[in-house]
């Protein structure tokens, strides 16, 4: 039993289930190895390595193998068939209009950052004679952000081609990655609990960062109060091109419930023009590909990604990003989209496009 070692070993357990027992979660063991990743922690003959912080090690690597085997590795196996592919089904969101996958899900793909991770993806190949080719957009909800909000600083940020999560770390005096992880989460209608819970600060911290932003950043606090209000009167929310996400949930008496429906309604105008901005460049994706002799393989939230014959990936992406630059530019900020290119999905090489 992990947490009986845990309390034999003289670890002070702080986090607690939802039925007020120590829990034994990958936070608790993090926090008890002192360790902001599993990988981090000193292990083996590594310096600073005990035998607490080793059972920590191996306890996470243990889940990590086990939750690969199980979640993917099986799972695609099963579905691949007889020539080694694997087809999955997308399915249209009600809320958003947005794509999920299914059957097996090819979104939830673990991302290459690890040495464990980066198998799964790189065993995703293009087929003979061909190589993949991934269109993936920069930052595109947050553009979305600053064009239906129109504020000053949100609009300079990317008319100046900044990156937001760097330019709002300067702005409000903290680092990338904490204001990266805080942007998504004020953005998008979390309260000062799951703030302090998605930066790891205490909520008396949260609260006075969450005015900050809001104070800096006003315009994303008007237009979360313009959702809310919409969501109260009628029920639903719009998104900019009339699509309707009813989220009943939001007049339930259970607090969580309510704040989970709060903050998926508030996600859902940018989510679902995003979405449809997306589905509208594939069509055309589609077209150029069949002119091309290639064809899409693959879409993964805000990725494309399709087979084509080598030494026409170059070509093949310029006029992918002509249309997706023509497809954005009623918009007030410019809009981005990277391209890379190679034989295995988790290990891509960059694609410099000229102009």
């Amino acid at each position: 039993d992990v947490v009986q070692y845990l309390r034999e070993a003289g670890a002070r357990l702080r986090r607690l289930t939802k039925k007020r027992a120590p829990s034994s979660d990958e936070g608790q063991l993090l926090e008890i190895a002192g360790a902001a990743k599993w990988e981090d922690i000193p292990h083996g003959e590594g310096e600073g390595s005990t035998p607490l912080s080793a059972f920590c090690f191996y306890e996470l690597y243990h889940r990590q193998v086990t939750r690969l085997k199980s979640t993917y590795v099986e799972g695609l196996l099963r579905a691949m068939d007889e020539g080694g592919r694997v087809h999955t089904q997308y399915n249209q969101l009600p809320a958003t209009g947005r794509l999920s996958s299914s059957g097996p899900n090819l979104q939830n793909q673990p991302r290459p950052e690890s040495a464990l991770s980066s198998p799964i993806r790189n065993a995703f190949v293009a087929r003979p004679g061909m190589v993949l080719l991934k269109g993936d957009w920069s930052q595109i909800e947050y553009r979305l952000l600053a064009h239906y909000t129109a504020d000053p600083f949100l609009l300079d940020v990317f008319r100046r081609g900044l990156d937001i999560h760097i330019a709002a770390a300067e702005l409000l005096g903290i680092t990338r990655q904490l204001a990266k992880t805080a942007n998504y989460a004020l953005i998008f209608g979390a309260d000062a609990m799951k703030v302090a819970e998605s930066v790891g600060v205490p909520r008396d911290e949260a609260e006075a960062f969450a005015r900050l932003f809001n104070e800096k950043i006003p315009g994303i606090r008007v237009h979360r109060e313009q959702i809310i209000s919409q969501l109260h009167d009628k029920g639903y929310v719009e998104t900019p091109i009339g699509w309707r996400g009813y989220f009943p949930l939001y007049f339930s008496p259970l607090h969580q419930e309510a704040q989970k429906a709060l903050r998926e309604a508030i996600n859902c105008p940018i989510q679902g023009l995003a979405a449809e901005l997306f589905k509208q460049w594939l069509l055309e994706v589609r077209g150029i590909l069949k002119r091309k002799g290639g064809q899409l393989v693959l879409q993964v939230h805000d990725e494309g990604v399709a087979e084509v014959e080598p030494g026409s990936e170059r070509e093949v992406a310029k006029e992918m990003r002509t249309a997706w630059l023509d497809l954005c530019s009623w918009l007030r900020v410019p809009v981005e989209i990277d391209f890379s290119v190679g034989h295995h999905w988790g290990s891509l090489d960059k694609l410099k496009l000229e102009g």
